[in-house]
């Protein structure tokens, strides 16, 4: 799983570059200056996974010819997504860049997908973006958006349950573990569907909303015939935070 993550992350990043350079060479007809890139992050920079998105953005820029300034925000919204909260974010990016002239928005993750699809029009009027590691995305969310594009995530997590299979034959049960935010709820749905059309003989369990301490002692006392599927876990119910 961890490889495919990779594996994924590299790929989606080629593909943005290929579809934000096309842009930005576009606008580099018109005047010869410097460009202004903005990268919304929906998480903060202690993700492992946030990390790499942002590393491989600013790695494949500095590869160009182009005189390109990658301004990065983070909305760190595993710690906050409320309403109230993506108001007064927006409020402060309206006024962080009324005078900066962006070429292109990149964006990652699910909450700043749905952040830039509520507030780009009225923050960032035309500014074309381009989105990736979405989850569940369907073509209607950005039917009546101009200039918006990007890359859906998609897990192998049937491909993954096969190969436990295969390697591990002796596996009777599959503890999964996800944690109860967003992005975890939606890694369970996908996979209890994958589940569902494999139709194997291997019990299933998910990891229930409990503390985490809690969960590693669920974890320790499993047979030795289980195998543990590790989802998305960033935070338990008490609210303590574990990053990867």
């Amino acid at each position: 799983m961890i490889r495919y993550i990779i594996c994924y992350t590299l790929s989606l990043l080629l593909t943005l570059t290929v579809i934000v350079t096309n842009s930005i060479a576009k606008s580099f007809e018109d005047k010869k200056q410097q460009e202004s890139v903005l990268l919304l992050n929906s998480y903060n920079q202690n993700m492992n996974w946030v990390k790499g998105i942002t590393r491989g953005v600013l790695d494949t820029f500095s590869q160009t010819d182009q005189s390109i300034s990658v301004r990065i925000e983070n909305m760190d919204t595993k710690m906050i997504s409320s309403s109230e909260y993506y108001e007064v974010y927006g409020s402060y990016l309206l006024s962080k860049y009324k005078d900066v002239s962006l070429s292109v928005i990149l964006v990652s993750d699910n909450n700043a997908y749905d952040f830039l699809r509520n507030y780009r029009d009225k923050i960032f009027p035309n500014i074309p973006v381009v989105f990736c590691g979405v989850n569940h995305f369907q073509p209607q969310q950005i039917a009546h958006l101009e200039y918006f594009t990007g890359v859906e995530e998609i897990i192998s997590f049937k491909e993954t349950l096969k190969l436990i299979s295969i390697y591990h034959p002796e596996t009777t049960e599959i503890f999964v573990v996800n944690d109860y935010l967003a992005t975890g709820r939606a890694w369970a749905r996908n996979i209890k569907k994958d589940v569902q059309e494999l139709k194997s003989e291997i019990r299933i369990k998910f990891s229930d909303d409990v503390p985490i301490k809690q969960l590693q002692k669920e974890i320790n006392n499993l047979p030795e015939t289980a195998a543990v599927l590790l989802g998305v876990y960033y935070s338990d119910n008490h609210g303590y935070s574990s990053t990867y």
